[in-house]
């Protein structure tokens, strides 16, 4: 397992594509660091854009100026849990005294956010709530206090969304106040570049006759490649 999949979280270990090689991808790395200075970022493209991959690898990349919570969404389960899932992973991450876990624990689905808010400002180190499959999160209780969580949150606390599309959040007001940044399908579709060292890198561990199987370069999704990758 190679740098690139450690950096992937558990849930997404099981998926095909998981056996593949993964790329560093310095450019893309460097944007979402970018992004992530702002108070919410926006990572959308369609499925197989490499979304999750882009961000566990901006994740795993070493920075002294900010922690990571991830919470990735799934199809099968009630998002009503939202709240007590994304407070399990910050127990975890032990971002905040114990003390303020505790307080957050006793919180109501309503009045988490509010809470998660006024712990935020004993953060020490900022820390950055990523929540992939986030076109998932439909529950309009849920994408209300999502709303306050990001009116109210201290610099802080970002916040970064990957998914197909935005959960129903507002962004008039943070596209007003420069709040938001987005990355979107065109930054995450590879370079010829890209493309070809990924391709080189996936060949070199076949033998010399199946390299022939392996696509031509040309930018792209990841997906488009991936599945060369796999049926070699």
């Amino acid at each position: 397992m190679d740098l690139g999949q450690q950096c992937l979280p558990e849930e997404q270990r099981g998926l095909p594509w998981f056996n593949s090689p993964l790329l560093p991808r310095p450019r893309l790395t460097e944007l979402l660091d970018r992004a992530t200075r702002h108070k919410v970022a926006l990572v959308c493209g369609p499925a197989g854009a490499g979304k999750t991959v882009a961000c566990a690898q901006w994740a795993a990349a070493p920075s002294g100026d900010r922690q990571v919570v991830w919470l990735t969404l799934s199809a099968d389960e009630d998002k009503s849990w939202f709240w007590a899932d994304l407070y399990e992973r910050l127990r975890r991450a032990r971002l905040m005294p114990r003390e303020a876990t505790a307080y957050l624990e006793e919180a109501s689905a309503d009045g988490f956010p509010f809470r998660l808010v006024e712990m935020a400002r004993q953060l020490t180190t900022p820390a950055v709530l990523v929540v992939d499959n986030a076109h998932m999160l439909d529950d309009p209780v849920v994408v209300a206090g999502l709303d306050v969580l990001i009116r109210h949150a201290p610099p802080t606390l970002g916040l970064l969304l990957a998914g197909r599309h935005a959960p129903g959040i507002t962004l008039g007001r943070l596209q007003a106040s420069g709040e938001l940044a987005t990355v979107g399908p065109a930054d995450l579709a590879w370079r010829s570049d890209e493309a070809d060292a990924y391709l080189a890198m996936a060949a070199a561990g076949f033998p010399r006759a199946s390299q022939a199987a392996f696509p031509a370069r040309g930018p792209g999704l990841i997906g488009e490649l991936r599945p060369a990758v796999i049926r070699t």
